[in-house]
């Protein structure tokens, strides 16, 4: 049976409780949300004379002349319209009739509380104290995270006129997903004007590479997936960008920050995430302030390699519409510490076309005035994808790193150190198989960074171990073959959605991790040590080498 009744009018002073409130929120800004099923409730006159922004929530058919009103009929619905108000200076509930009720809403709409603000509701000096009482609702909370943390969230209670005012101790951020930027940022920030520089159109895509599986079941995603419509943006008005990417505009959490940015629930290393719509941004240095509009290329994982070329590789495409807009536009790229060198980032930035003047090399928190970013070209969690003008960045970046050499090497791409992530345990073995069938030997971390690119770029066939040590596969114009060899617990598919993109054939072959999964994700099972079963894969194995031998001989024939 549902906990949520008809709401009714109760002994509350709403005209005492009106004025305590704007009392108790000086200094506070922000709308008011009055979330009710009565546009006549009683409070709705003393609220609208306390407060020049008074917003009413609630059904459809709650409506009052010269008063803002957006439908919601769920609280999915109300934490969505409410989302589209920005920070709000308060919350009242008029909706909610029992403590149950007063509970769950206050569970949804207190993240969207500035910090300093207030929840409001009726209460009595008698009744429950249902926002310290976790066990009220059992399995009906939000969740045991969210409760904790609105719970944890309250900084002072005060019991009178009527109601119960929850202040706000705890500031949170609303995550803004990319697919839905364009309508909730103007709406949240419309002071940060934002306008769109580009628009590249979405599509299908129809991958045709020739893809075998070997040790598991298929893992692989399909070749088939539509692709969103893609932008380049500019927000005005100051936006905060910290560390591994993070971007912030007020309490407003912009999509750039997130580099799965179309999955289901985003997420930062820099914030606590808690549900789809919330996290709070952990704890940071002073910010400096910079003057001037910037181009953010920072990644999610700031001098990460592979978070480099997945990531920032990703979001140059709209560096030249964005600079032809604004010729004074700098690019800025966050790094993880003052002593880190931007090798790898200032060769592909300068082999991009983007001129090391035109660049901001940041260790530190820093406020722009005029922030511009891109959506990523690049998903790789879940709906696997990428968009098809990610291509013509990788050409654009070859032609500026490539060495014209004779494309003919076969090359199996390996690692000096055996206690990386997903160490192969039998690698000297590994190595030793590959050597002797015919393949050379590569260790691209140990090769300076245009050197890398020209190895790939000459190669006919690429295998390797499953890692960022293959992304350089973007360097080639194409491929007759690519072979990877991964472990079942390894859920990233990087190298498929590169072989998708260049490969005619692609041969995967899937070995045990000595950790697993559980019910949940696992970070120890993603990163398990390893070996080549070649006891039972090898046969396989072999079939895929010569495979890959065909391939490239057929071409040179």
């Amino acid at each position: 049976m549902s906990i949520f009744r008809q709401s009714v009018n109760s002994r509350t002073d709403w005209r005492k409780a009106a004025r305590s409130l704007s009392k108790s929120l000086e200094g506070v800004y922000g709308r008011v949300a009055f979330v009710t099923d009565d546009e006549n409730h009683p409070a709705v006159a003393w609220l609208v004379h306390e407060f020049s922004t008074v917003v009413l929530v609630g059904p459809e058919s709650t409506r009052r002349p010269g008063l803002r009103t957006v439908s919601a009929a769920t609280l999915e619905d109300e934490t969505a319209a409410i989302a589209e108000l920005g920070g709000l200076s308060a919350v009242v509930d008029a909706r909610s009739s029992t403590d149950q009720e007063r509970s769950l809403r206050w569970q949804w709409l207190f993240y969207h509380v500035q910090q300093g603000g207030q929840y409001v509701t009726e209460h009595t000096t008698t009744a429950t104290p249902w926002w310290a009482e976790e066990g009220l609702l059992g399995d009906a909370n939000r969740s045991p995270r969210d409760f904790k943390e609105s719970a944890q969230s309250i900084e002072t209670v005060d019991e009178s006129d009527g109601v119960v005012r929850l202040r706000k101790g705890r500031q949170h951020v609303f995550k803004v997903k990319d697919e839905n930027a364009n309508r909730v940022v103007p709406a949240r920030r419309p002071l940060a004007r934002l306008a769109v520089l580009e628009t590249e159109p979405g599509g299908t895509f129809n991958g045709s590479t020739t893809v075998v599986e070997h040790g598991s079941e298929p893992r692989l995603p399909s070749q088939k997936w539509n692709y969103h419509h893609s932008h380049v943006r500019k927000v005005s008005g100051g936006v905060t960008i910290r560390r591994d990417g993070l971007a912030l505009a007020g309490d407003t959490v912009l999509p750039s920050s997130f580099r799965h940015a179309r999955a289901r629930s985003v997420s930062n290393p820099q914030l606590v995430s808690f549900n789809q719509e919330f996290g709070r941004a952990r704890e940071h240095g002073p910010t400096r302030r910079l003057n001037g509009s910037f181009y953010d290329l920072s990644s999610t994982m700031s001098g990460h390699f592979g978070h480099t070329m997945t990531e920032t590789v990703s979001k140059l495409w709209g560096w030249d519409r964005a600079k032809e807009a604004d010729p004074s536009l700098r690019a800025i790229y966050r790094m993880p510490h003052p002593e880190f060198s931007p090798t790898v980032e200032r060769a592909l930035f300068t082999a991009f076309g983007i001129d090391d003047t035109d660049i901001e090399w940041v260790h530190d928190d820093v406020q722009v005035e005029s922030y511009v970013w891109s959506s990523y070209l690049w998903q790789n969690l879940t709906r696997y994808h990428f968009h098809p003008r990610v291509k013509e960045t990788w050409s654009r970046l070859r032609e500026g790193l490539v060495e014209s050499r004779p494309v003919d090497r076969r090359i199996f791409v390996s690692r000096k150190s055996t206690e990386a992530n997903r160490a192969c345990l039998n690698l000297d073995e590994v190595e030793a198989h590959f050597s002797a069938r015919g393949f050379e030997i590569v260790y691209p971390e140990t090769l300076p960074f245009a050197e890398q690119a020209s190895t790939f770029g000459s190669a006919r066939i690429v295998a390797g171990f499953a890692g960022s040590g293959m992304f350089s596969m973007m360097f080639a114009e194409r491929l007759d073959g690519v072979l990877v060899l991964s472990h079942d617990s390894y859920t990233a598919r990087n190298e498929f959605l590169y072989a998708t993109a260049l490969a005619d054939e692609l041969h995967y072959s899937w070995s045990r991790s000595q950790i697993q999964h559980g019910s949940d994700f696992s970070t120890e099972a993603f990163h398990s040590p390893w070996a080549f079963d070649f006891a039972a894969h090898g046969s396989d194995l072999d079939r895929s080498i010569d495979r890959m031998h065909e391939l490239a001989d057929r071409q040179r024939s």
